[in-house]
């Protein structure tokens, strides 16, 4: 799937805000002009999508980047003691993404990204979608000023030897709840987040404007679109 992406040119505030909607914040670290662009770029692709479904406006972008690894899980064992990301999380009382700098930075810049456009509209969504859409986006890229859809080959393989095997039960995955769905996806398998991709990759796949029939304010009509 290919879509053409507008950047807009918007002067520069100040040093650490690189445009009206995303601020950045460098911790022993440098984000590039060109790392900068890319995420302006894909920022605006996803709100775009979004406002399919939500009446989108104003949405600020807050990335703290973290050049040392240590300094970023101590970070978050700080803030966010529940959570156990390996490279990057979302504080949605922060309204800010944390990301690690390191090979993957953009990739997870891709996924935070989503949940903060999606929580900043709806606050309850069923974790399989909220981290299906986030998984989807963060497989996105850009080819000559375009943003493209990528492909998680290794998690589609995956997930088609538990289905061969009989190991998905669809009905149980969707009644999980937060906690259950974070206790199956243990590393290395990622059980949960690896269906949740291919749950949303394969809606996308039959129904490209599937995200226009999320019903926002319903969580059963969001089960029952996504279950179809």
């Amino acid at each position: 799937m290919k879509k053409r992406v507008f950047l807009f040119f918007v002067t520069l505030l100040s040093f650490s805000v690189y445009s009206q909607s995303i601020e950045f914040k460098e911790i022993d670290c440098k984000i590039s002009s060109a790392e900068k662009d890319y995420i302006q770029k894909v920022f605006d692709f996803e709100l775009e999508y979004y406002r399919t479904v939500f009446n989108l406006e104003n949405v600020s972008l807050k990335i703290t980047a973290f050049g040392d690894y240590r300094e970023f899980k101590n970070f978050e064992k700080q803030i966010a003691p529940n959570m156990d990301s390996e490279i990057g999380f979302y504080s949605h009382r922060l309204r800010t993404c944390f990301i690690h700098k390191g090979k993957r930075f953009l990739n997870i810049v891709n996924h935070e990204m989503s949940h903060l456009i999606l929580r900043s509209v709806i606050n309850v969504v069923p974790k399989w979608i909220n981290e299906g859409l986030a998984e989807w986006f963060e497989s996105f890229y850009i080819i000559d000023n375009s943003v493209v859809q990528g492909f998680q080959n290794s998690s589609v393989i995956k997930v088609k030897e538990w289905i061969n095997r009989g190991e998905i039960d669809l009905e149980e995955f969707f009644r999980y709840s937060n906690d259950m769905w974070v206790s199956q996806d243990k590393a290395p398998i990622r059980y949960s987040r690896k269906l949740s991709y291919c749950l949303v990759y394969f809606l996308f796949k039959q129904d490209s404007s599937i995200l226009k029939k999320l019903k926002p304010n319903n969580n059963l009509s969001c089960f029952l679109v996504f279950n179809r």
